[in-house]
């Protein structure tokens, strides 16, 4: 099949941007379909294409839920390692800087670059997207479907409570039902780590703003915090590849 497996429609999204680790590709819109067709709140949908090898469609569900995972357990490195900095701020005060920092993880290396610099951390166009993902995250409802040859089997609109409703075309088999559920949890899951990473970022920002010696407030350290993470996530990606390419 020629379009992508996994794809989420309405959420703003970057292509460097590894949280997510890929599993899913931007879609401008969604197939007609029995359920996209009504009206109501505006929400994101989360999408499986199965491809006509459902078995195949089996292994691709797996790896998306490894990945995801993967993705929930390099996030919870963010705060570990920012407070280890947190704890060497003093003794790089005290010392060359290009000595101490020459020691680092790139990542550490680069904010502290960044940090040193003159204080000019606007509001980037990155948050500007950022901000725009934690609007659509927590305000709009959220959905997953499956679709096979642009033809929905299964649509599942579920709120920020935790309500949800499910319709099927009438076609669908047991195996295509089974997908679709699995398919609901990866988008449950994705929607948890998006939303996560968002807080995570801001609470990164805060820690940094408190690093800094310059009086930068936390919401002008936002760009730094959102670029550290994003280096810290390529650095484990790059590890696990090629810890992978090892075996």
């Amino acid at each position: 099949m020629s379009e992508p497996i996994f794809e989420v429609v309405g959420l703003p999204y970057e292509e460097d941007n590894p949280a997510l680790l890929r599993v899913w590709s931007a879609a401008a819109s969604s197939p007609v379909s029995f359920a996209a067709e009504e009206s109501g709140p505006e929400k994101t949908i989360w999408r499986m294409n199965i491809p006509d090898d459902e078995a195949l469609a089996e292994q691709w569900l797996t790896k998306g839920e490894q990945q995801l995972d993967q993705a929930q357990k390099k996030l919870a490195n963010i705060t570990p390692r920012l407070n280890r900095l947190a704890e060497m701020a003093p003794v790089i005060g005290a010392t060359s800087f290009d000595t101490m920092t020459a020691a680092l993880p790139s990542a550490e290396q680069a904010l502290l670059m960044e940090m040193s610099a003159p204080p000019s951390f606007g509001l980037t166009e990155d948050i500007g997207v950022m901000l725009e993902k934690v609007h659509q995250a927590v305000i709009h409802y959220a959905a997953a479907e499956t679709s096979q040859h642009n033809q929905i089997l299964g649509h599942t609109v579920f709120s920020w409570t935790g309500d949800a409703d499910t319709a099927w075309a009438s076609q669908s088999s047991p195996r295509q039902v089974k997908m679709h559920r699995r398919t609901v949890r990866m988008a449950l899951v994705s929607r948890d780590t998006t939303i996560r990473l968002l807080f995570l970022t801001v609470q990164s920002a805060i820690k940094i703003a408190a690093l800094s010696s310059g009086g930068v407030t936390a919401a002008a350290a936002l760009p730094l915090a959102w670029n550290y993470i994003k280096q810290v996530l390529a650095e484990l990606e790059a590890l696990e590849a090629s810890q992978q390419e090892a075996l």
